[in-house]
């Protein structure tokens, strides 16, 4: 049982590292693809399960953003998008009011139940979604920019590295 958890860390681990360098090495301008993985991430508060990935392209052309970069972030956001949901919910309660915050304690289960709920939530969920697209935008643009400027520095130090001979 160590074993495989420790390799499925390994291949996760290998895996983000990959994609790491995939945004390093994309031809593009770094703010282009700052903003694609913005969109791509925070394209999953809005509930579009199934065609989020395609909706998050189209956006990204009309802000020219780099579309492979909003793939992958798309892509390793997509877990976290019913926690996203709720995140939407709670930020819009503090608008509009908590008139229906016992109901999440009853909620059970995925599936239609989720919709039912969302759908319930009317003004308050749409506020959500608007204030915490622009809020993890901005965090998202600044956070990716800081870690791709630092993986592209360690990348380039790596490589020109001195070569010890014995």
């Amino acid at each position: 049982m160590e074993r495989t958890k420790r390799g499925l860390v390994e291949r996760l681990s290998r895996r983000c590292r990959y994609y790491l360098l995939r945004l390093i090495r994309v031809r593009d301008e770094q703010k282009r693809v700052q903003k694609g993985v913005a969109l791509g991430a925070v394209m999953h508060f809005i509930p579009t399960p199934g065609i989020g990935l395609a909706f998050a392209l189209v956006v990204a052309v009309f802000l020219r953003a780099n579309k492979a970069a909003t793939t992958i972030a798309n892509l390793f956001a997509a877990p976290a998008a019913l926690p996203m949901w709720f995140l939407n919910y709670w930020v819009g309660s503090w608008f509009v009011g908590d008139t229906n915050v016992s109901q999440i304690q009853h909620l059970e289960g995925h599936g239609l139940g989720v919709w039912r709920f969302l759908a319930s939530q009317g003004v308050g969920f749409f506020i959500g979604i608007a204030v915490n697209m622009v809020v993890w935008f901005a965090v998202l643009y600044y956070l990716s920019g800081w870690i791709l400027r630092w993986a592209s520095t360690r990348l380039h130090n790596r490589r020109n590295r001195p070569t010890v001979v014995p």
